[in-house]
């Protein structure tokens, strides 16, 4: 009688075991989808419609956080309060137009998520290091 109870009690334990792990594998499959819950855009995947006539650098980039989902960061000191900018964006993305920036200001932008970090070219910072030499 004791055998037989301490057998039945083996076999409904692995029963058990099993019960729950197919219940584990049925809920992860049941529950197995595709999220893009945190996607991230690149510069280029995303458009913009704006228009520039000799506005300042600070402003254009104000513009561009308030119309992207993207935000600049940035040294004051790097960003120079008299670059005016003339643009014109007709559904372009955010990478060309940064392009247009870098060529006529001479910062590089670098995206690290939604953040935009924006810097003195390499090229410019040493030559202001020369001049105050």
């Amino acid at each position: 009688m004791k055998n037989k109870l301490l057998r039945q009690f083996i076999m409904m334990s692995k029963l058990l075991v099993y019960g729950v792990s197919l219940q584990c594998v049925f809920l992860s499959l049941l529950f197995a989808s595709d999220t893009e819950a945190q996607r991230i855009k690149t510069v280029y995947e995303v458009n913009i419609d704006i228009s520039f006539d000799k506005a300042p650098l600070i402003e254009v980039l104000k513009t561009v956080e308030n119309a992207t989902p993207f935000r600049f960061s940035f040294i004051d000191s790097d960003i120079s309060k008299n670059a005016m900018m003339e643009l014109s964006i007709k559904q372009q993305n955010v990478g060309e137009l940064l392009m247009q920036i870098s060529r006529q200001t001479g910062l590089t932008f670098r995206q690290v998520n939604n953040n935009i970090n924006v810097k003195k070219s390499a090229s410019k910072r040493s030559q202001q290091t020369r001049s105050r030499w």
